[in-house]
């Protein structure tokens, strides 16, 4: 499956079902927070992507920020992978070319949010060079593990 960052061949509405699909694996719900069009059409528009595209359906997708050129710190805001193509490399692809991306902007680092019990995505983001920096309480009963890359 080819990996992309051309906006181009993603629509709004594509990203929105794709989202709402992944819904299910996000607590809080990202539906719960904000709305779901409106973020979609923002991640289209703003923000950076990685994404990779099976018969016309998003399989997995990576939205993030590398445009803080005051910080130089990137920052993903958005990452899931379908279930029909988790464990095949998916995630490690689009991670890969997040990172590319953001070094290629000059970034030094990126940093990510994930809810602390997500092992397979810690292993995934410990593998490719991030590592815990903090373990917020900020979810009920539950934590939030930050993680940064430096370059």
């Amino acid at each position: 499956m080819k990996i992309s960052s051309d906006k181009s061949y993603l629509t709004a509405e594509q990203i929105e079902v794709f989202i709402l699909h992944q819904e299910k694996f996000f607590v809080p719900a990202i539906a719960s927070k904000v709305n779901l069009k409106e973020y979609s059409e923002k991640l289209l528009e703003q923000a950076s992507l990685a994404f990779a595209v099976n018969e016309n359906v998003i399989a997995g997708m990576i939205a993030f920020y590398c445009n803080d050129f005051n910080s130089k710190q990137a920052y993903i805001s958005y990452f899931a992978i379908d279930d029909l193509h988790k464990g095949k490399g998916l995630g490690r692809k689009l991670l890969s070319n997040c990172i590319a991306q953001c070094q290629e902007a000059n970034m030094n680092s990126i940093k990510v949010e994930t809810w602390a019990g997500n092992a397979a995505g810690i292993h995934l983001y410990n593998s490719l060079g991030f590592r815990v920096t903090e373990l917020v309480n900020d979810r009920q009963n539950d934590m939030t593990a930050r993680m940064t890359l430096i370059f």
